[in-house]
């Protein structure tokens, strides 16, 4: 049922020649619908959602029907709510169907629709989601709106949800139990929206191209809110790692990747078994290390081309690129050290934070220098978390294995903390100092100067 004076009211929001006195009665009467009635509100939100309004009406009513569905749910008969799921449905197949629709569209459809979900519960995520998943299939908008709906069903519940108890418990049973379906989903957008993305590049086809880049988008912002919940060891047997180390290399996603990365990386163990735990980080690390090496910037602190070294610079291509890839390194040099398998995995990382510390640009290069201070605290013989000895010693942090009943063993014991890595350490603090003597001594310099010539 559609609302003439809404209408009209919009449209004299929208018009240039109307003054404003006009403006502000249109604005008092929809926000008096706004907050009136939740069947007249919910009436007139749906009849603004229509396809032939221009698309500042149909975001109005999207949002509208969100803040009934969020806010006002309660008011709702039952009947009602059991049309919002439809209502809610219709809409993101009918967006979907207008091709390249604009994100504001996109997006608060598929805000309303996961918000529906979440207040109708486990049975209609049943319901709905495989039918996003299947239509999918059907070209890139539905592909990118079944990504953006998974991506705000996640970040409702680990973000903005308040609802707790057993409904909120049993939601999260659900989307645990459809793991298995979601990555591979994901990870398999990835790979055919990226291959078709290649491919219209090549072809100079510049609206399909966006089309197939939303859906890579979308699909990697979905992963990175799954992934702060997802239990460990599915992270690690699924192919998400490896989809997101793959995407560092490309320059239009690979902040996108870092942020997935990222959200694993700064999770740690809590009822999480050791051995899936340990599985998470080293894997992490693994492919992080890879994949430096194969972007040139995992080398022998000192010997970073000039180049990659000016882009990784102030306002370098991959300034923003470095500054997460170091704080990543940091995280796992830090929290995760233990956790990774072997001496080969440790150097690596230990390497890698070497190279970033080497780098003379200071926002990247004092990103280190926390992570050292608490690596050498913990290295020092005395130390609470290292053993008493000649050699410097690695701690490990709070993430040790548990034992059968449930507690915490005594740390492993402590990892030595190899000589030449101290040595270039030290040779590069000390390098970091004489710079700073001469910055010091040149600003004093100017100082006298500059107070010479005002005498």
């Amino acid at each position: 049922m559609s609302n003439p004076e809404a209408l009209q009211a919009l449209s004299t929001l929208l018009s240039l020649e109307a003054n404003a006195e006009q403006r502000r009665l249109a604005n008092a009467y929809l926000e008096q619908v706004k907050r009136g009635d939740v069947h007249v509100l919910l009436a007139t939100s749906a009849s603004l959602t229509a396809g032939h309004l221009p698309i500042e009406f149909q975001v109005l009513g999207l949002t509208w029907c969100t803040d009934v569905v969020k806010q006002r749910w309660g008011e709702l008969s039952e009947e009602e709510r059991a049309q919002m799921i439809q209502m809610a449905y219709q809409i993101v197949s009918s967006v979907c169907k207008q091709g390249r629709a604009s994100w504001p569209l996109k997006s608060k459809a598929a805000v309303l629709l996961s918000a529906v979900i979440r207040q109708r519960g486990t049975q209609a995520y049943s319901e709905v989601v495989p039918q996003l998943i299947m239509q999918a299939s059907e070209g890139a908008p539905q592909a990118e709106m079944a990504c953006l709906v998974l991506n705000f069903i996640s970040e409702d519940l680990n973000v903005f949800d308040v609802v707790s108890g057993e409904f909120k418990r049993s939601f999260l049973a659900a989307l645990t139990s459809s793991v298995n379906v979601v990555f591979p989903f994901l990870c398999e957008m990835l790979q055919q929206h990226f291959v078709a993305a290649v491919k219209y590049q090549q072809e100079g086809n510049a609206d399909q191209l966006a089309m197939h880049s939303s859906v890579i988008s979308a699909s990697l912002g979905a992963l990175a809110t799954w992934v702060e919940w997802t239990p460990m060891g599915r992270i690690t047997n699924s192919t998400v790692l490896d989809a997101c180390a793959f995407f560092l290399s490309s320059p239009e996603f690979r902040l996108q990747g870092l942020d997935v990365l990222k959200q694993i990386v700064h999770r740690k163990r809590t009822n999480e078994v050791w051995e899936e735990y340990c599985g998470l980080m080293d894997k992490a690390t693994s492919l992080l290390l890879a994949k430096t090496a194969e972007m040139g910037i995992l080398r022998a602190p000192g010997q970073m081309p000039e180049g990659l070294k000016n882009e990784l610079g102030f306002e370098g291509s991959l300034e923003e690129f470095g500054r997460r890839l170091a704080s990543i390194v940091v995280t796992l040099s830090d929290t995760h050290y233990r956790a990774l398998a072997g001496d080969s995995q440790r150097m690596g990382l230990l390497q890698l934070l070497l190279v970033f510390t080497a780098h003379p640009y200071l926002p990247l290069s004092t990103l280190t220098l926390p992570c050292w201070i608490q690596l050498l605290r913990e290295a020092t013989p005395g130390s609470s978390s290292a053993s008493t000895g000649n050699n410097a010693c690695l701690g490990a942090g709070n993430n040790n294995p548990p034992v059968a009943n449930g507690s915490t063993k005594a740390p492993p014991p402590p990892l030595l903390l190899p000589l030449e890595c101290l040595q270039v350490l030290l040779a590069l603090m000390s390098d970091m100092l004489r710079q700073l003597v001469v910055i010091t001594e040149g600003a004093a310099l100017g100082a006298k100067e500059a107070v010479a010539a005002a005498g």
